[in-house]
């Protein structure tokens, strides 16, 4: 039975190494130890870059074939929202999307899908033209049609780069961490739980001491790094 992306998040180190020998990934006991010697449990393996995977020690096929059960692993869950999408009335739909602020509409988008009876499985069939023919400007028709290619997994959520990390903890340093939706507009092509999870994994890697009792070097908050970060903030302002 394949696990699902909340049962991969919940794994501990030599869960997910269970979990990995059951696929067809040819990986061996050097890689599996890489793993141990991480302590790396499921939530982390979930947000790992391909810099970090390469950062284990692993070539470039091993690295390549977990990136992509990443990959597959981060858009199951789309899936199983994708499902409840589907079921939803034109009111259940209306709410869906009003917790979803980055989207940005009002009343009046709103009652478009009422005037239109519009349902989950009417909703995950429209294109962008569609919408803007039921009278959607074009911002908020292009931002729907994101949400409605995301969920029918048509967009697949890269793996986080070191560029971005380093963009996401000058925004936060910025911005701080309370509004998401905030930084996901910094951010630019991450959405709020993305950028959410990714600093929830930085921080937690930060305040880890490795096994001489110091912190990792990636996450050291040196002049060097405050100057890139900085370099960084001008270019979003």
């Amino acid at each position: 039975m394949s696990s699902s992306t909340e049962q991969v998040k919940g794994f501990d180190t030599e869960e997910l190494i269970n979990f990995l020998k059951g696929r067809n990934l040819h990986l061996n006991e050097t890689h599996y130890n890489s793993l141990r010697h991480k302590e790396i449990a499921g939530s982390d393996f979930l947000n790992y870059t391909r810099e970090e995977l390469k950062g284990l020690g692993l070539a470039i096929g091993p690295t390549k074939r977990i990136e992509q059960l990443i990959n597959e692993l981060n858009t199951q869950s789309n899936d199983v929202l994708k499902k409840e999408v589907e079921g939803l009335d034109t009111e259940g739909l209306i709410n869906f999307l009003k917790e979803r602020q980055n989207l940005h509409l009002n009343e009046t988008h709103y009652n478009i899908f009422r005037h239109k009876e519009i349902t989950g499985s009417d909703f995950l069939n429209y294109t962008k033209e569609e919408f803007e023919g039921f009278g959607l400007a074009s911002g908020p028709a292009k931002r729907i049609e994101q949400l409605v290619n995301e969920l029918n997994n048509q967009i697949i959520f890269n793996l986080w780069t070191t560029a971005e990390d380093n963009r996401l903890v000058a925004v936060i340093n910025r911005f701080g961490s309370r509004n998401w939706n905030r930084i996901a507009r910094k951010m630019g092509n991450r959405n709020p739980i993305e950028c959410q999870r990714r600093w929830n994994l930085i921080n937690f890697n930060a305040n880890r001491p490795s096994r001489n009792g110091t912190r990792s070097l990636h996450h050291r908050n040196t002049s060097s790094t405050r100057d890139d970060h900085k370099k960084i903030l001008q270019r979003i302002d």
